[in-house]
């Protein structure tokens, strides 16, 4: 296989953190990506020592070799509102605080909304911020928005952050569905690698943490974050052998964040993993 040999998935902390390890055991995931409390709540989740400690056990136990957390759905780092900027700015830092304890990467965000270059100036000083209070082992990793409206809807987003920041602990992922929503015809192999090209070129492909990897339930260009199971939606098999192996993406971390075959089991399963290694196989 010429793509990234590590795919892990989303998985639920429902009943513990340490839960969650078996979760992605059990649909044969080699990464997790978790949500360390209700990604709806600023109210954070207190996990105990003895839950930490359970975690990195069984983390190890199952050979697990990638772990990022994923910020909760309320921030906005660009906020005007200073309550919900700084609320913003606390919810990241006890993520990262939390995620040095548990081993991860960093912390995955939807940075927030854009309305000229002021929100990227004040997101800026809001990561800034959130950096100078968290441990050298985490990263404050930007994911691309599928909006244009959003922080991260355009390449221009992140190399303006990346200038003003100005931290090497700055990194990207890269969501297919949102680059699809956001308008680039991943099925154009042209179109496609010309975008890689310019991320590499502009920011480094050596940026990116992860991949999330996700079908579109919406056309190229809606706007939305509508994630579909792979091959069940719009981006079709040339968009994601187009973008996916690609030589700029090769042994970069995949998780998927897809709804799931199974209604009664949401999220990520080994379905999904499965279709997409097939796909890849060449």
């Amino acid at each position: 296989m010429s793509f990234s040999s590590l795919i892990g998935g989303h998985v639920s902390v429902a009943g513990g953190i340490e839960k969650s390890v078996e979760r992605a055991v059990k649909e044969g995931f080699d990464g997790m990506q978790v949500f360390v409390s209700p990604p709806r709540s600023f109210k954070p989740n207190i996990y105990s020592p003895e839950q930490i400690d359970s975690f990195r056990l069984q983390y190890d136990l199952a050979n697990m070799r990638f772990l990022v957390q994923h910020a909760i759905y309320l921030l906005n780092l660009s906020a005007r509102d200073e309550d919900l900027w700084r609320a913003s700015i606390d919810s990241i830092v006890g993520y990262m605080l939390l995620g040095d304890q548990m081993g991860s990467v960093g912390t995955v965000v939807h940075v927030g909304s854009k309305m000229g270059d002021e929100s990227l100036v004040r997101a800026a000083e809001g990561i800034r911020e959130i950096l100078a209070q968290t441990p050298e082992s985490q990263c404050f990793i930007i994911e691309n928005a599928a909006s244009r409206a959003r922080i991260g809807g355009e390449v221009l987003d992140i190399i303006r952050l990346y200038e003003l920041v100005n931290n090497t602990r700055l990194k990207v992922c890269l969501d297919t569905q949102h680059i699809f929503a956001a308008g680039l015809e991943l099925a154009n192999a042209t179109v496609c690698g010309r975008w890689i090209e310019q991320f590499d070129n502009e920011i480094g492909s050596d940026q990116i943490v992860c991949l999330h990897v996700n079908d579109s339930k919406t056309g190229c260009g809606s706007g939305a974050d509508r994630h579909e199971n792979i091959l069940v939606g719009k981006i079709g098999e040339a968009g994601f052998k187009n973008f996916l192996l690609h030589p700029k993406m090769k042994n970069i971390p995949i998780i998927l964040e897809v709804p799931g075959s199974d209604p009664k089991h949401k999220g990520p399963d080994r379905e999904n993993k499965e279709r997409l290694e097939e796909l890849l196989r060449i």
